[in-house]
């Protein structure tokens, strides 16, 4: 009998497991004394950052070509001196009805999302403006 069946059928339990890329075994669940479920979902196979520029028009927030494989975290940080909004849509204004979330001068925000759904940024200003991005996987 196999050591997973053995320890399965010892333990009376379900195990949840996985495995990275190089086949090494991951425990994603775990459970506490008292049965509760605990799940890992942390970066730990990398990340990019860099600077972007932000028009007045929607711009799409990611390093590179395309969004990181395997994405799970996006944090903005507006490094210029106006206003960034962001969205889930192309299609994002600075006021009205389709207006995105501000991210005043200064300020981050980091937003759990992966790498199927995009994050448009735009500014408030003519000239432009700029945003420090950073994604993790």
């Amino acid at each position: 009998m196999g050591t997973d069946i053995v320890q399965k059928n010892a333990a009376q339990m379900t195990m949840v497991t996985g495995s990275d890329g190089d086949g090494k075994e991951l425990t994603p669940v775990k459970s506490t004394g008292s049965g509760d479920l605990n799940s890992t979902d942390i970066i730990n196979t990398g990340g990019v950052e860099g600077e972007i520029s932000v028009p007045n028009t929607a711009v799409e927030a990611k390093i590179g070509a395309s969004a990181l494989t395997d994405r799970k975290l996006l944090v903005i940080f507006n490094s210029g001196t106006g206003i960034i909004y962001w969205g889930y849509r192309n299609t994002i204004t600075v006021s009205g009805s389709t207006a995105g979330m501000p991210i005043f001068k200064k300020e981050k925000i980091g937003i759990p999302v992966g790498p199927n759904q995009a994050v448009y940024l735009i500014s408030n200003s003519a000239s432009g403006n700029s945003a420090r991005i950073t994604e993790g996987a």
